[in-house]
């Protein structure tokens, strides 16, 4: 299975299952009872296409194919199928076909460049496009191009090739090929405008809802888009884990749970489904449960800091100190050069009242960053309660100057004033 957020083409043809259909609000099903001409067939089965339903998208090119026998859209999107379910061999003989078949016509050359494309050879992918181009087929060829462009990393060209692509008409696929390639650029605001404008000219995409949800990634919005790509696409593990950190962030656990336990079944993300999992069952109250999730993610991601790190809290709270303990050297053991982990040891060894370990693991963590407030607070709080105040109100003081995560100023002075011995 290839990685979760590559560009359009790959994207569509990454996913090798197909879904299932639950009942349900379907927009596509809503398309089909009102197709009748041979567009409306093909867009239909490319929607289906794109949503790895591939039963239904072969159904509906074959109606376009009834409607028009030599259409090259059908028979494109046919190939396409070939393409997206990896028979190479099946692939590459269609689109020889288009090619020999519609003469004078860049379908074959389009097909050829996705078959390529999708199997990672991106030199003879442009072979292809560059034909595609030169017979006038700027849109699919410039497309195409940027689809090449974004998997190689060379992420300003990529733009360029899409804009070119629209300006020649083409679909809403290259404005997610533009949202995805901004979000690579760290540039999250022109990422969420293309995919709205890939989604406001497609409402039946599931990738432009799907990966429009993900970015926004909390509010009502973001549930709201999740939840229109989960309609065209149920059990889709990317957005089944994207709705469930979306209802997390939004505070509602329970509700949270029911797309991550599908999430987590799946067959890939299975690390990050169970540790999202693991804290919608921890925010619940369902410990053991949330440590059988995290667990699994560790299982699944052995360096999974955030899993041992949760399940050290976890195993704390339950009074299990010595598997928190043990949890807490694991993570250790695994991200040594993780700053979290020794900030998060020595403030479990602190709530343990082993002040000795948590102050040599706190101050590992200020040699890491030294900006680090809530473990100078920590530090503090240590060399005060042993009469070291010159020190503890030292470290406050560097509390103060550094990045306030965790910790509350008031609270900081008001330390700094109680630091001091007997008057």
């Amino acid at each position: 299975m290839r990685a979760l957020i590559p560009t359009v083409f790959v994207m569509v043809f990454a996913f090798a299952t197909v879904s299932s259909h639950a009942e349900g609000k379907d927009p596509l099903s809503a398309l089909a009872s009102q197709a009748k001409d041979t567009a409306e067939w093909n867009r239909l089965g490319d929607l289906y296409l794109e949503a790895a339903r591939f039963a239904d998208a072969k159904k509906a090119y074959r109606k376009a194919l009834e409607r028009s026998p030599r259409d090259e859209g059908a028979q494109l999107g046919m190939a396409r199928i070939e393409i997206a379910r990896n028979n190479f061999d099946m692939a590459k003989a269609a689109c020889r076909k288009l090619e020999s078949g519609h003469k004078g016509s860049s379908v074959g050359s389009i097909c050829s460049a996705k078959l390529w494309l999708f199997s990672n050879r991106s030199a003879r992918a442009i072979e292809e496009l560059d034909r595609a181009i030169a017979s006038g087929d700027m849109a699919r060829g410039k497309a195409g191009l940027g689809e090449v462009f974004a998997l190689r990393g060379e992420l300003d060209q990529a733009i360029k090739a899409f804009d070119e692509a629209i300006q020649a008409g083409a679909g809403y696929e290259a404005d997610i090929g533009i949202g995805l390639v901004k979000e690579k650029m760290g540039d999250k605001n022109g990422a969420v405008a293309a995919l709205e404008r890939a989604a406001a000219r497609e409402p039946g995409s599931c990738l432009a809802h799907m990966h429009l949800g993900r970015l926004i990634a909390t509010g009502q919005g973001a549930i709201d888009e999740l939840n229109a790509a989960l309609d065209i696409r149920p059990l889709w593990q990317p957005a089944l884990l994207s709705l469930g950190e979306a209802l997390l962030a939004g505070g509602d656990a329970a509700a949270a749970e029911t797309p991550l336990r599908k999430a987590a079944s799946g067959d890939e993300n299975i690390g990050p489904a169970n540790y999202a999992l693991g804290r919608a069952l921890e925010a619940q109250g369902k410990h053991e449960e949330a440590v059988a999730a995290l667990e699994s993610a560790i299982q699944a991601v052995p360096n999974h800091v955030g899993a041992y790190l949760l399940v050290a809290d976890i195993l704390y709270r339950g009074g299990k100190t010595e598997q928190a303990i043990a949890a807490m050297e694991r993570a250790r053991t695994i991200a040594p050069g993780e700053v979290s982990v020794y900030l998060r040891s020595g403030d479990l060894y602190k709530r343990l009242g082993r002040h000795t370990s948590a102050r040599a693991f706190l101050l590992q963590a200020v040699s890491m960053n030294k900006n680090l407030s809530a473990a100078h607070s920590m530090l503090g709080e240590i060399a005060c309660s042993r009469h070291l105040y010159d020190e503890g109100k030292g470290h406050y003081q560097l509390a103060l100057s550094g990045d306030l995560v965790s910790v509350d100023k008031t609270d900081l002075f008001a330390k700094i004033k109680s630091c001091q011995g007997k008057r």
